[in-house]
């Protein structure tokens, strides 16, 4: 048996151990608390007033947070590719801190800062009740938006960073209006990782616990994970419902996956890994540059200099006072017989196992199946200064000093990539050298 079947073996046996790990438990959960009741009685259920309030508020949440941070995440990531603010690595990571941050740990900055008595309050009380509105679903739409913000810009980061924007150029010295070019080009080409972006971001909204436990427990806005939580854990006990509304809650995840899937599979247009252009216009950059030291001061300077501040106070009520700031709860969570320092312990024990095999898990799977994303294809330097040559897939060829794919065939190349319509030659010459296609008429 050479080394490859014996991988594959491996990651077989690996995927049912994963599998009956995973769904024994929840197939006898369900079996004992589900099976034997009437389909009338599980919906009628389903159906109270508490669990419709909970999956409304659930939806709300998921898709307002997918918008939100589809909203903020786009111009950071479009920021990090075309400006010099990208070779900036340190900020790269000081942009995806949220992210490492636990969500009630940042919902209770949010909550320190604003809540009446809070430390804006106590910083001026005139600015502090301009900013009540955030106590509502909206405001909490907003936290969870800055707290899962990087799961949108790595993605979308990448997906730019691949895009050719030769193509549009191409279009636009070609004649091709705006929104042809938009349509046309921008849309289809990154339809897919945004479809990816947009599940991730909302499956993992669905499942958030934390900030809905801290932040929406305040505005009494109960969503699916608190409601199971409550039902498991807070007398009277209804571990019926429980599981009904994790049932629930787990179709939703797998509804929104199924529909991610199918719109996936629509034609695309492979992204080339071409380097994207910086830009050198000051007005950009400066703009770019406030954007981000906002979203820097508003995603994490904010709630964490909030948490930092609590956590030196003496007596919370007493406030900004230098008599009122201690480092003893720190010298007491440092202490090597405390509880708080064991459950670190045990928390870093358990980080660095689960870091350890889950990459070594995702490797073995990643040579059973294809990418989620579109092939991305990487030119190197032994790709330069090659003859022209004909690409009878796409219409194409390329005699260039910097390696150029051009679509000016953008209707043929995206939508219906086996076939050649009525086109004809044209040749487009760059100071990058000769980019040969075959245009359609109708383009």
């Amino acid at each position: 048996m050479n080394r490859q079947q014996g991988l594959l073996g491996f990651s077989v046996a690996g995927s049912l151990i994963l599998a009956a790990v995973i769904i024994g438990p929840l197939t006898g959960l369900v079996g004992q608390t589900l099976l034997g009741q009437a389909p009338g009685a599980l919906w009628h259920q389903l159906l109270q007033p508490q669990n419709r309030t909970s999956l409304q508020h659930s939806l709300f949440l998921g898709v307002g947070t997918m918008v939100m941070t589809t909203l903020i995440a786009t111009p950071l990531a479009l920021i990090m590719t075309r400006t010099p603010l990208a070779q900036y690595r340190w900020l790269q990571g000081l942009l995806l801190v949220p992210f490492m941050t636990p969500p009630y740990i940042n919902a209770m900055g949010w909550i320190y800062f604003f809540q009446p008595h809070g430390l804006l309050a106590q910083l001026s009380p005139t600015w502090h009740q301009q900013f009540q509105w955030l106590f509502s679903p909206a405001g909490m739409v907003l936290i969870m938006s800055l707290h899962l913000y990087p799961i949108a810009y790595l993605g979308l980061q990448t997906a730019f960073s691949q895009y050719n924007w030769r193509w549009t150029e191409a279009a636009t010295v070609h004649g091709v209006s705006k929104w042809r070019r938009l349509t046309r080009i921008s849309l289809p080409v990154m339809a897919v990782p945004y479809l990816a972006v947009w599940l991730l971001v909302f499956t993992k909204t669905l499942a958030e616990f934390g900030t809905p436990a801290t932040f929406g427990r305040n505005i009494h806005f109960e969503v699916l994970t608190t409601t199971i939580q409550k039902d498991l854990s807070q007398w009277p006990l209804d571990f019926q419902n429980g599981v009904l509304t994790g049932t629930l809650l787990l179709g939703l995840a797998l509804t929104a996956w199924i529909v991610q899937q199918w719109l996936s599979r629509r034609p695309s247009v492979t992204l080339t890994g071409q380097e994207p252009v910086i830009t050198t216009r000051r007005g950009l950059i400066g703009l770019a540059s406030s954007y981000t030291a906002l979203l820097v001061g508003v995603a994490i300077i904010l709630p964490y200099s909030a948490i930092l501040a609590q956590s030196l106070f003496k007596q919370r009520s007493l406030g900004w006072q230098l008599s009122n700031l201690t480092l003893a709860h720190y010298l007491e969570l440092l202490r090597f017989d405390s509880p708080a320092f064991q459950a670190m312990l045990t928390t870093l024990g358990l980080a660095l196992v689960i870091s350890c095999l889950s990459p070594r898990w995702t490797v073995l799977e990643s040579r059973k199946s294809h990418p989620p994303f579109a092939k991305l294809v990487t030119t190197s330097q032994s790709n330069f200064r090659r003859p022209a040559t004909g690409n009878t897939k796409r219409g194409l060829s390329t005699e260039s000093d910097d390696f150029i794919l051009t679509v000016v065939g953008f209707h043929e190349i995206i939508w219906d990539a086996g076939h050649i319509a009525d086109c004809r030659h044209h040749a487009l010459f760059t100071n990058h050298g000769a980019i040969f296609d075959r245009r359609i008429k109708n383009v």
